[in-house]
């Protein structure tokens, strides 16, 4: 299938098209805040990208912890620290707009540095809450390079499910809706994501495109996929893995991330889309800008127009326009970004 060939670049177009379709849902998803699509999108948005970065990943290219950690931390959380040190001044702007220099300034400015490092989750990032997502990411990634250096599946599926019981656990006894350091107790519910995506999504797409699995067969997995994540999400209710809120119940966001990632990499089977793929092919860029470009999208509304786009966030004649300028301007913003660094680098 054509689509699941490599491009020029030697990238997967498939996993592309699929991180590219999830941020777009992520995008979408906060730009408008109507129910229940937003009980279903969260039900598997972010699961998507646990279990597409363990598909991606391999044992094989870090013989030791120390060439995987150095590896993580220049491709993870450099560019985290990079954007993270752009939304404090992000910050530091949009405060002073909204406040004024006060006497409260510099203490707000100070705590802000603190809960950059801090990165407890969407509430540290009070102007750029997606970025949480990374250094979560980089805490799975290391607690699962050791994992899986264990062999016998039994074995394996025992340490997995250790860990995601562990950080199920603290989910609910620590309460959802709060805050750690690094979003832990979400880093180790997420390795049962990491893990499918590895040893098991990961083989079976592998497998089924050896065999020539035909576009309509795609379209019915997809179809299958979606029919049984939505009732599955919305008896589950809203979650939020930035806050440690897993829903009513665990097992349940296990089952919604799973059905829902089958259901885009089913649909990222189907077809082949320049935009979407150059999307995915730079979803770090496009979760840690968008959410900046809608705040200034909505100073600009209220500004020159009177238009508070937050109050009416809800309404979808509103948000759908919102939400194609937002793709729009950070479209422009990452095409202009990798321009300049690429003619550095010539």
């Amino acid at each position: 299938m054509t689509n699941s060939l490599q491009n020029p670049a030697g990238r997967d177009r498939a996993i592309d098209v699929a991180k590219g379709l999830g941020m777009l849902l992520v995008m979408f998803a906060h730009t408008n805040y109507g129910e229940p699509l937003l009980t279903i999108i969260y039900s598997f948005h972010m699961p998507l990208f646990f279990i597409l970065s363990g598909m991606l990943f391999s044992d094989r290219r870090y013989p030791t912890f120390r060439s995987f950690f150095i590896r993580r931390l220049k491709t993870l959380m450099v560019p985290f620290f990079i954007y993270a040190g752009i939304t404090l001044l992000f910050s530091c702007l949009a405060v002073w707009q909204r406040d004024g220099l006060n006497s409260a300034y510099p203490i707000t400015m100070l705590k802000m540095l603190v809960k950059t490092f801090a990165a407890r989750g969407a509430r540290d990032f009070d102007f750029n809450a997606p970025i949480w997502f990374v250094p979560c990411l980089f805490l799975t990634e290391c607690l699962y390079y050791f994992v899986n250096k264990i062999k016998k599946t039994p074995l394996f599926i025992a340490a997995v499910t250790a860990v995601f019981a562990g950080g199920w656990a603290l989910c609910y006894t620590l309460g959802g809706g709060r805050y750690y350091i690094w979003d832990f107790p979400t880093a180790m519910f997420a390795i049962s994501f990491f893990a499918i995506g590895h040893r098991v999504l990961g083989p079976a797409r592998k497998a089924l495109l050896d065999r020539n699995f035909k576009k309509w067969q795609f379209a019915m997995v997809a179809v299958a996929a979606l029919a049984a994540t939505v009732p599955l999400a919305l008896w589950n209710g809203k979650i939020s893995l930035s806050s440690n809120n897993v829903g009513q119940f665990g097992g349940l966001l296990l089952l919604t991330g799973v059905l829902g990632t089958v259901f885009i990499l089913a649909v990222s089977q189907l077809f082949t889309a320049k935009g979407i793929e150059y999307i995915g092919r730079y979803s770090f860029d496009f979760m840690a800008i968008h959410v900046m470009v809608r705040i200034a999208l909505n100073e600009a509304l209220k500004r020159f127009l009177s238009f508070d786009y937050w109050l009416v966030k809800t309404d979808y004649r509103v948000s759908l326009p919102v939400f194609v300028a937002v793709v729009a301007i950070t479209t422009v913003i990452v095409v202009l970004k990798n321009l300049v660094f690429r003619k550095k680098k010539a």
